[in-house]
């Protein structure tokens, strides 16, 4: 089934693209407006689902670190604003662990977390051609020095370190990793030389006709689900039965 299919990740993973988004607005644009529109987000990106607010962090830390080994110029604004993403992380991160803690379900349901990442060779795997076509997208950002694109493979190298961190939710920290990943791809594909411009239309419509079977099954898993729970699709069977045990016990 899709990453996206319950309405969090879905919500979690467009707020985490909105605060990239506002991010770049705000390096740009000297109006303080952008960066109160940016800590508002980070703040709802923490309240919704904390573990891509540890991403964003990580991201912006690693893309620093790449703009100044690369040469690039680093705005004053822009650290500024990774400072103000890591103290607005705080309250939802403070309120998890409190909750983590004190509450009961919640003290239940992080003493039996464990998302352990798999070997790299098993995420290689998973993300299948785009992995070739993200390299060429990395080599070629590399050596253009494309900002938007190195943002890109600094989001990436940040996921790499981040889901083997000796942490119980380790596979929680690579959601969102195909964003940056399929930039990547298809400015890789992109970047490919070819001897006439039909050749290459030609080769990128063979790439996409490859992608459709994976969305088709896709499609086709999600299609299932609401045909079999069409009020609460995105719950598993496990879920729903949980819910009727609290119904008629709590």
């Amino acid at each position: 089934m899709c990453v996206m299919y319950k309405p969090f990740y879905a919500a979690s993973a467009l707020f985490l693209i909105l605060c990239v988004i506002v991010f770049f607005y705000a390096v740009k644009n000297e109006k303080k407006y952008f960066a109160g529109i940016f800590c508002l987000l980070v703040l709802c990106l923490g309240f919704i689902h904390f573990y891509e607010l540890i991403t964003l962090i990580a991201v912006l830390t690693v893309w620093l670190m790449m703009k100044k080994s690369r040469g690039l110029k680093i705005e004053k604004r822009e650290y500024l604003l990774a400072f103000l993403a890591a103290a607005f992380s705080f309250p939802p991160l403070a309120y998890h662990y409190a909750l983590s803690r004190t509450d009961p379900v919640f003290s239940l349901y992080a003493a039996n977390l464990h998302w352990l990442s798999p070997n790299p060779y098993s995420y290689l795997a998973g993300y299948g051609l785009l992995v070739f076509a993200a390299v060429l997208g990395a080599r070629a950002a590399w050596k253009q020095k494309n900002e938007k694109m190195l943002f890109a493979l600094s989001w990436i190298i940040a996921a790499a370190v981040l889901v083997y961190l000796p942490v119980a939710f380790q596979r929680r920290l690579v959601l969102g990793l195909h964003l940056p990943a399929a930039a990547l791809g298809v400015y890789g594909l992109f970047s490919i030389r070819f001897k006439t411009e039909k050749i290459r239309n030609w080769a990128l419509a063979l790439v996409l006709l490859f992608s459709l079977p994976t969305y088709a099954v896709i499609f086709n898993e999600d299609m299932e689900a609401l045909k079999a729970n069409p009020d609460n699709y995105y719950l598993t069977e496990g879920d729903i039965e949980a819910f009727k045990w609290m119904d008629a016990n709590l």
